[in-house]
């Protein structure tokens, strides 16, 4: 049988964990093992010893707010099975996830990672305003378009990975506070692993809708700065796959532009417009931003 280590990385948010807890031991395949890890969270939003009830299950506790990715990193450090399962602490599995991910695992052995459909639950003041699935079918061995699979990680993980993966290249950067599981897919895509795509709705993903707590120039100077360390760690395959890199660019214009720091904007801009002939819309929306931004 093959085996799992499923890991839950949390933070202040108790309710939601027993959710995504719950839909892990409600899996119809045994053969697997749960690893909290919970990156500091204040003593309300801790779970109980007395909570987890099951034997299948390991809570590890951060005595720093370390970020998601050293979180991960921890997890994966714990981890006794072949097979790495990441599931964010307000999504919920399918009770079929880790079955339908065995059964593509036996199909396709030589596989280092896989993801799967999933379905979009958009709440705004506590309700669902939408619910939509996103089917994708994709695979290393048939396929050699990536980019279809840049939305799915952009948005959610239920992501299987080999451990060894981690091994050969790495683990999460932990100097990335946004973008660090994208990165983490091009250095995959660079070594040429191989991988599959299940096309059955086996997660759901819930979005809420509410405003940030930082300002929306804060937010996007982390943004910006996070993009830019990993189109340059990742510039080798990003020149080879031009329309990968020129995705990532024109998300690092914009970001700037809302950061308010134009002269790296119209930086990257140029930069684009010179490897890439760009469309009409970009220059348009880059014209507002330089009219309308002080």
């Amino acid at each position: 049988m093959l085996e799992f280590s499923i890991i839950i990385t949390t933070y202040n948010r108790k309710d939601l964990l027993k959710r995504a807890i719950s839909s892990v031991l409600n899996q119809d395949y045994p053969g697997f093992e749960l690893i909290i890890v919970d990156d500091n969270s204040n003593n309300e939003n801790r779970l109980k010893t007395d909570e987890i009830k099951s034997d299948c299950v390991r809570y590890h506790q951060h005595e720093i707010n370390y970020g998601v990715s050293a979180a991960r990193n921890t997890g994966i450090k714990l981890a006794y099975h072949p097979y790495i399962v990441f599931l964010d602490d307000d999504d919920v599995f399918h009770e079929n996830y880790l079955s339908k991910m065995a059964e593509h695992l036996k199909k396709y052995p030589d596989i280092d990672f896989a993801w799967c459909s999933k379905r979009n639950k958009v709440f705004e003041n506590g309700y669902c305003i939408e619910e939509k699935d996103y089917f994708f079918s994709a695979n290393s061995f048939t396929d050699t378009d990536v980019c279809p699979m840049l939305t799915y990680w952009a948005n959610n993980l239920g992501v299987m990975i080999k451990k060894d993966v981690f091994d050969r290249i790495g683990m999460f950067d932990t100097k990335m506070s946004s973008g660090e599981d994208l990165d983490l897919l091009l250095r995959m895509l660079n070594a040429g692993m191989q991988f599959v795509s299940i096309p059955n709705v086996l997660i759901d993903v819930y979005i809420y809708k509410s405003k940030k707590s930082l300002s929306r120039q804060t937010t996007s100077q982390k943004e910006s700065e996070n993009l830019s360390r990993m189109i340059k760690k990742n510039e080798i395959f990003l020149i080879k796959n031009r329309q990968i890199w020129a995705y990532y660019t024109k998300s690092l214009i914009f970001a700037y532009y809302r950061a308010k720091n134009k002269k790296n904007a119209r930086k990257q801009l140029f930069e684009l417009m010179r490897h890439k002939p760009t469309k009409w819309p970009i220059i348009f929306r880059a014209c507002k931003y330089e009219l309308f931004i002080n």
